[in-house]
């Protein structure tokens, strides 16, 4: 289950709206930034979907090192987030 939604920062949450596969497809095609929310293991596990950024959930709801630069750099950018079940990615 993919889930496409506007900039959100983490300190206020955005809509989230949810997208087929196919609905996610083209928002990647159109530009926007595809993001695995999932943790290194499930990476290493299954294989990540091109050309999607590995930034796990655990650092999201932590230090925030890895997200903190993408969530910077993409205010004006759309983010569509997957993980395996749509519950990470939906939160």
């Amino acid at each position: 289950l993919l889930l496409a939604f506007a900039v959100f920062t983490a300190a206020c949450a955005a809509d989230v709206a949810k997208a087929t596969p196919a609905e996610a497809a083209q928002l990647v095609a159109a530009g926007a930034v595809l993001i695995d929310v999932r943790e290194p293991a499930e990476w290493k596990a299954s294989g990540v979907a091109a050309p999607a950024l590995l930034l796990p959930m655990s650092d999201f709801n932590g230090a925030q090192t890895e997200w903190k630069a993408i969530l910077d750099g993409a205010k004006d950018q759309t983010l569509v987030l997957y993980c395996r079940s749509g519950n990470r990615s939906g939160r």
